[in-house]
């Protein structure tokens, strides 16, 4: 029985062996496979490091040779630049003398025409051809076709002339058509600060007629028997919403015909009417109210009457704070146009 176990013991440890062997010979196998890679790998890399380092000692000639060639494209641009320069000059040279044979028929064209235009009343066009001329005037050197300049030099004089006049007869006549007509015509002679003005006098004159008929009301007030409680804020009221009218119906036509800058002359002027045609009622109703005023430190006993000035003191106030409110609401926005117009 032990040799038996003995047996089995021996032949258990051969054949543990004989698997032992073999793994040793699979390991043996795998090694053998790694050294060949790794062998493979090493003369690859090692090839690979060569080539590196061949083009690593190539690198110094290619910058160099990249060098020159930049150097030299920065010479051909520099003279490439020098060339467009002059081209630049030149082309600007022509365009000036494009520009100048331009002016210089536009000039001549404008001589010709502008007295005909005159002599048949055509005064829109023959502003323009003024307006053209004065455009050229600062543009062209001393000497040039004197002839021409002397023409259209007379020219804007009568057509000047004229216009003042037409426009002075226009507003004498009240004929807005004809006021609008003349009155855009002031600026292509140079003349808005003029032609704002008169137009100016036109508006603040039809205003004080306006005003004189309302004022009638007050001189004769203790005549009337449907005068309302409160007359003298009814006519300050009155002169208020005449203004507010007259903006509106006069603000586009003047900043289309003067420009928006001189809007804020004509609210001046407004403005300015306003304070004469508004004392104006105010010191009737002081004068009017005297005896009233003066009794007040004297201890007036007829409370009904002190009532009645009182309030329409207070009516007069009122009216005068929401004018004041809405007349700066437009100046503010005229200014806001015009800040806009700068930025531009």
């Amino acid at each position: 029985m032990a040799q038996s176990a003995a047996v089995f013991s021996i032949e258990q440890a051969e054949a543990e062996l004989l698997e032992t062997n073999v793994q040793e010979q699979g390991l043996e196998l795998e090694l053998e496979k790694l050294y060949s890679r790794a062998t493979h790998l090493c003369q690859s890399e090692s090839q690979n490091l060569t080539y590196i380092g061949e083009q690593h000692r190539q690198v110094p000639q290619s910058i160099k040779k990249l060098q020159d060639m930049l150097l030299q494209t920065s010479g051909v641009a520099d003279e490439l630049s020098g060339r467009v320069r002059k081209l630049d000059t030149i082309c600007g040279r022509i365009t000036e003398a494009l520009k100048f044979v331009d002016d210089m028929l536009e000039l001549r064209e404008c001589a010709d025409q502008v007295m005909k235009t005159i002599q048949n009343e055509e005064f829109e066009q023959a502003a323009k051809y003024v307006s053209r001329f004065r455009a050229c005037q600062g543009v062209l050197p001393p000497g040039i076709d004197d002839a021409s300049i002397r023409v259209l030099k007379q020219a804007e004089e009568q057509l000047s002339v004229i216009v003042r006049k037409r426009f002075e007869e226009a507003m004498s006549t009240k004929d807005q058509a004809s006021i609008s007509r003349f009155a855009k015509l002031f600026p292509s002679l140079g003349l808005s600060g003029e032609g704002v003005k008169k137009y100016l006098e036109f508006i603040r004159h039809s205003l004080a007629e306006k005003c004189a008929v309302d004022f009638k009301q007050l001189v004769t007030l203790g005549k009337r028997a449907d005068a309302g409680p409160t007359p003298y804020a009814e006519v300050l009221t009155n002169l208020f919403v005449a203004i507010a009218d007259i903006v509106q119906e006069h603000q586009q036509a003047v900043e289309e015909e003067f420009g928006p800058e001189n809007f804020v002359v004509v609210v001046r002027g407004m403005l300015l009417e306003a304070d004469v045609q508004g004392l104006r009622v105010l010191d009737k109703f002081k004068a009017d109210n005297s005896k009233i005023f003066e009794k007040l430190g004297s201890g007036m006993r007829d409370m009904h009457e002190l009532s009645a000035v009182l309030e329409e003191t207070a009516l007069l106030t009122q009216r005068t704070h929401q004018f004041d409110s809405w007349i700066r609401g437009v100046a503010a926005e005229v200014i806001e146009l015009l800040q806009g117009d700068a930025r531009k």
